[in-house]
């Protein structure tokens, strides 16, 4: 799994390899047919869901998908910092990406 927080080039974000298992993954129609089950599954993780074999979304708990958020906001804060830092010490010639 990735660690946002300690991950430092966000360029560099597909290149971490992830130990994570494979996502589970359900059809489209037994999502419809099965919902219940399907929101017990995303309780204890991501479930993709395909439509015509080609994967149109990812159900995941509501705790799950806020520390994501949340992680998201500290990584986005800490490149924001580093670039005021760098305005302040006078390093103006930082690519723009």
């Amino acid at each position: 799994m990735v660690n946002l927080i300690q991950l430092t080039d966000l360029t560099s974000m597909a290149l971490v390899p992830t130990a994570e298992p494979a996502m589970e993954t359900i059809a489209a129609a037994d999502a419809k047919t099965h919902f219940g089950a399907l929101l017990d599954k995303a309780q204890r993780g991501p479930v993709t869901i395909s439509k015509n074999r080609r994967a149109v979304a990812v159900l995941m708990s509501a705790d799950a998908y806020h520390e994501q958020q949340q992680l998201k906001l500290e990584v986005l804060r800490r490149e924001i910092q580093k670039g005021l830092d760098d305005v302040k010490r006078g390093r103006r010639d930082v690519a723009l990406v």
